[in-house]
């Protein structure tokens, strides 16, 4: 006769408890890899272009990588709950070192773009997969400590990113760039696959194939309407309004699909649900405000304050570092102060940094940017992991997967909506500045290169036309880049403070509860 204790302790859940550790880190390896990536590519495609050519398609090398990370992740959270988190994690890593060997070999940018829709879209199994597998191993009251750590591997990647690149690029070949994720993911599917158990799915639920075709098509429609209407010409862009026909036609097509789906990759009485709706409606805000700050912020630094590239490296450094110790220790104190609270406190963090943004000027020196945008990543760090714990709980354990796809898929849409707004809203103002300038007589002459570039602070400002402008005309086009920089915050203000609003909408903090009723 089998012994019951054994049995128990033999249990996938037990093994689990029991090499948590080692499935943490694991689990980490795979998530830094997607973590890494990005930054760690934008140190070095100058290099590529100069090898593969196609300046022309160079800002596609990383919206095709965003938009399919966007779309497959919430098919990766749906199918991990179906199908189990081990098997689909084992698919994401494998399909992004798949992509990643594949854009390591590429002999022409038109390569290149391709293969980096192979990466993103396992980069979304990346996103998602990993933080509700975590999810799965530690019990409520311990969950917010490995998220936190884990969510902290987002700022430290930023950090090491751009470090890691230069160094590959000095040292090696830039294809190492993407050769290097092969030792991360082998570790990644070795440790996890040692160390992870599972109970088998017995009854698999039917995929939504329909239902999952409309939201990626919804998805890429509304990406395309951010990416494309940032440009020149703005949202009434003929391709921008064909887009926003699509996404509406598709998103409407998909709640009808998804209310009579027999297993919906998306179940709409979940937005019923405060903590879902509004946790990740928080995740969106928080992402379009912040990354207007990465955005511009950096070149606010080398431009306005004649900082260097390194100088400016330094200031969004700053913003990653408070940003990864803030998330660390929301996870650790999220059980004792319930996740609303912390979320409201990272809110507030965030409002008064963005406030202390609208002061700044060209008298503003570096150390007091330095301090301004490390306030604002300790409210980025404070509130992700809380944000993340109160939407997982307000869904079933069986659907953990969909619960962390979807705050992820808020996050990224959140982000790149951000962007283009907040970049459409920048160019406007420059371009009505230059305008009135014309007019006024006070610009003397930008060359005429600059022209088509007057909208878009990153080209204007860079070395190749600053070189080119007399002194009086490179002063006054950057005061009419701080005077729209301004009324960017303002934005970013505006939806932190919204923001605020909306975490008093959240229920009471379920950890909070859990504790004093123990």
């Amino acid at each position: 006769m089998s012994d019951p204790v054994s049995e128990t302790l033999s249990s996938p859940e037990d093994r689990n408890q029991q090499n948590r550790i080692k499935i943490i880190i694991g689990v980490i390896c795979a998530a830094f890899l997607a973590a890494l990536d990005t930054t760690i590519l934008a140190t070095v495609m100058p290099t590529i272009v100069g090898d593969l050519g196609g300046l022309s398609l160079y800002s596609w090398v990383f919206s095709v990588y965003m938009i399919m990370t966007a779309v497959s992740t919430p098919v990766w959270g749906k199918l991990s709950d179906t199908l189990g988190k081990r098997s689909i994690f084992f698919a994401a890593v494998v399909l992004f070192l798949f992509g990643s060997i594949l854009c390591g070999l590429s002999q022409s940018m038109l390569h290149l773009i391709l293969f980096r829709g192979i990466q993103g879209i396992g980069a979304g199994g990346l996103a998602s997969v990993p933080f509700a597998l975590i999810s799965t191993v530690f019990p409520p009251h311990e969950r917010g400590k490995a998220l936190g750590f884990f969510a902290s591997t987002w700022g430290i990647s930023s950090v090491i990113g751009p470090l890691l690149g230069s160094f590959i690029v000095l040292q090696f070949d830039w294809r190492w760039v993407f050769f290097v994720n092969i030792p991360g993911a082998i570790a990644a599917v070795s440790i996890v696959a040692a160390n992870y158990h599972e109970r088998p799915i017995h009854n698999k639920e039917k995929i939504d194939y329909i239902g999952s075709i409309l939201l990626c098509t919804a998805i890429v429609s509304l990406l395309l309407i951010v990416l494309q209407g940032g440009k020149g010409g703005g949202f009434l862009r003929t391709d921008v309004l064909v887009a926003a026909v699509v996404c509406s036609v598709s998103t409407f097509l998909f709640i009808l699909q998804e209310g009579k789906a027999a297993s919906p990759i998306l179940e709409l009485h979940f937005f019923t649900r405060r903590a879902f709706w509004a946790g990740n409606l928080l995740a969106f805000m928080a992402s379009f405000a912040i990354y207007g700050v990465i955005a511009y912020v950096p070149l606010f630094a080398q431009s306005i304050k004649n900082g260097t590239a390194a100088e400016a490296g330094v200031v969004i450094t700053s913003m990653s570092v408070s940003w990864s110790i803030a998330s660390v220790t929301a996870g650790r104190i999220v059980y004792r102060l319930g996740e609303k609270l912390l979320i409201l406190v990272g809110m507030l963090f965030m409002v008064v940094g963005f406030i202390v943004l609208l002061w700044l000027g060209s008298e503003t020196s570096l150390s007091f940017l330095v301090i301004t945008v490390i306030i604002i990543g300790l409210g980025m760090g404070t509130q992700t992991p809380s944000l993340m714990l109160s939407v997982q709980h307000s869904l079933d354990p069986t659907n953990i997967g969909v619960a962390t796809s979807t705050q992820m898929l808020a996050r990224t849409i959140g982000g790149a909506v951000g962007v283009g707004v907040i970049g459409s809203a920048v160019a406007g103002s420059m371009q009505k500045q230059f305008a009135l300038f014309q007019m006024q007589g006070i610009l003397g002459g930008l060359p005429e290169a600059a022209q088509s570039h007057l909208g878009e602070p990153q080209e204007l400002l860079s070395d190749t036309f600053r070189s080119l402008m007399a002194p009086g005309d490179l002063a006054i086009v950057v005061n009419a880049f701080a005077t729209a920089l301004h009324d960017a915050f303002v934005i970013g203000l505006i939806v932190t403070v919204l923001g605020i609003g909306v975490t008093l909408l959240l229920p009471p903090s379920v950890l909070h509860r859990l504790e004093k009723s123990s």
